[in-house]
């Protein structure tokens, strides 16, 4: 009887852990480039850095990870990166080592720029043929 209950478990443990990974790995996409912002939600350029992030994740897709942090409250993750002046946009590659660090506001055509700089050209966008 207990054979028989560890093999139960055994294959109810091996079934959950089936459901749960993903049976085909190569659908997962690691972003080429991490993008952090550091600002808050009441300084002026940190509230135009938004629709740069947002212009960022549009263009860029899931090739890059673009992640807000607000020094208000995340004071010690500020702390860790060394953050002294908002915005800071900090850049990283995929092995996840900072590349880059920007204080101020920067425009979407500058981050272009340093993506294309990094291996990371703009994607083009297709225009669609209407008929």
């Amino acid at each position: 009887m207990k054979k028989l209950m560890l093999f139960f478990s055994l294959f109810l443990i091996i079934s959950l852990a089936a459901e749960i990974t993903p049976a085909d790995t190569s659908q997962i996409v690691k972003p080429q480039i991490t993008f952090l912002e550091f600002g808050s939600t009441t300084c002026i350029p940190c509230k135009m850095m938004e629709k740069v992030m947002e212009e960022v994740r549009t263009i860029y897709g899931d090739s890059v990870a673009v992640i807000f942090n607000n020094v208000n409250e995340e004071r010690e993750l500020s702390k860790t990166w060394n953050i002294k002046l908002i915005p800071t946009q900090i850049f990283l590659d995929a092995d996840g080592k900072e590349f880059f660090r920007h204080e101020g506001y920067y425009p979407t055509e500058e981050i272009a720029k340093l993506f294309a700089e990094n291996g990371l050209p703009k994607p083009e966008v297709k225009e669609e043929i209407k008929e």
